[in-house]
């Protein structure tokens, strides 16, 4: 799979969310198949 996924044939799909206030929406989003690929809750650090 690295080989396909190197050369472009295969591609990753993310679903990423930005914010630590937006975790209960993306955890429903998640358990409800709303999301597409892997989803990411993206935490900013200040």
């Amino acid at each position: 799979m690295a080989r396909y996924l190197k050369d472009g044939t295969m591609k990753l799909k993310e679903d990423i969310v930005v914010g630590i206030e937006t975790s209960p929406r993306t955890l429903l989003k998640l358990f409800n198949g709303e999301n597409f690929g892997k989803l990411v809750l993206q935490i900013e650090s200040q």
